[in-house]
Parts: C-alpha cells; structure tokens; sequence
C-alpha cells in the first residue's frame, strides 16, 4: 500500500516539471529587443528589381539557332536624283531658214523622261532683218508646247555674204520632257542658226 502511493507521487512530480518547461519557452521577449519583420527573399513579377538605364561597355548577346525576321512593309524605292541621270545632249543645225523652220532633235526613249536643264540658242540674221527661237516639246502629262527661247543681240557674225546680226541666248526650263523634241526657227530671209538642248534622262514615274 505504500509502495502504490509513493510512485503516484513521483508521477504527478514529473508532471509538473514539464508543464513549467513549456511555459518558460513561450515567455515575451526581453523588453528593448527589436520587433520581428517580415523579409522578402525573391521579387515575383509584381516587385521587379530596379535595373539601371546607363551601362558601359561592350554588350554580348547570344543566340541559338537562325533567327526568323518578317519584315510586313518596305519603303518605297526613292527615284532616281537627276544627276544620277543619263547625261542628254542633242543639237541640230538649220540653214537659210526664210519663214518657218523646224528639225527634230534625238528623241526621249521609251519608258524615260527628259529633264530640261538648258537650251541655248545661236543664229545669224542679214542686217536689217528679224529672227526667233522656238523649242517644240511634249511635257510629261501634257500636250505639245512651243516655248519661245529669249535672246539677244550680240557682236556680229562674219558669213560669205558679209557681216551678219548675231542672236544668242540660254533659257533653263526645268521641266521634264516625253517623246520628240524638235528645233524651230523662224524670220530670214536667209537665217542661219542652231540650238541645243541639255538635260538628264531619268526612269519614267
């Protein structure tokens, strides 16, 4: 009888003891110790991590494989500049013109346009007479013009027949040109004169 109290005693005891340990372990901290916070170890897609924007030095990229670009548009071919242009240059002679004279001049070939640059023009009158220059032409989109070239008179010309009135004079169009070119002369009796037409020849729009 004895024996059965005794061991009760003990283990009611050791009880105890255990209880009283697990108390002393969830005790508050020590006043003045710093609070618990939370500490982020990995940025998720909504917290990216700050890169900066300057950076120095050679980049190397690598890639795997052959990469495929689709390009959905391209620019338009620029057209050609006038002085990558075929250089044109065409004149023609015309002798004892009485009334009115015209020579055609080497014609613009298909599928290219004439700029005009420069016409210049140089005859011979008898004194005392008149005379006129005329380019005859097709301007692109158009219809057929006669453009009168503007001269001057300047020291005479010495011919067979004696001293003859000079005429010169240069115009610069600019205006691009299609088909047949001809040179025109009109006056006399007995003009004499010749007119040339430079330019550059061009793709056609």
């Amino acid at each position: 009888m004895y024996s059965r109290i005794v061991k009760r005693g003990v283990i009611v005891g050791v009880a105890v003891v255990v209880a009283s340990s697990s108390i002393a372990s969830a005790a508050p901290p020590e006043p003045g110790s710093p609070p618990a916070q939370n500490v982020i170890v990995a940025n998720g897609p909504d917290k990216p991590v700050p890169v900066s924007a300057a950076q120095s030095g050679a980049w190397t990229v690598g890639l795997t494989g052959t990469p495929t670009v689709n390009v959905g548009n391209f620019p338009q071919a620029a057209a050609t500049p006038l002085w990558q242009g075929t250089p044109y240059v065409s004149s023609r002679v015309i002798i004892r013109v009485s009334s009115f004279r015209c020579e055609d001049l080497t014609p613009v070939p298909a599928g290219q346009v004439l700029f005009v640059r420069t016409v210049v023009t140089d005859f011979n009158v008898p004194p005392g007479n008149a005379g006129s220059a005329v380019l005859q032409f097709t301007p692109l989109g158009g219809t057929q013009l006669f453009l009168d070239l503007p001269v001057q008179r300047s020291a005479p010309a010495t011919q067979v027949a004696g001293l003859y009135d000079r005429y010169q004079g240069a115009l610069e169009p600019g205006m691009p040109v299609t088909g047949g070119l001809s040179a025109c002369f009109g006056g006399g009796p007995d003009l004499n004169g010749k007119i040339t037409v430079l330019g550059f020849l061009v793709p056609a729009p």
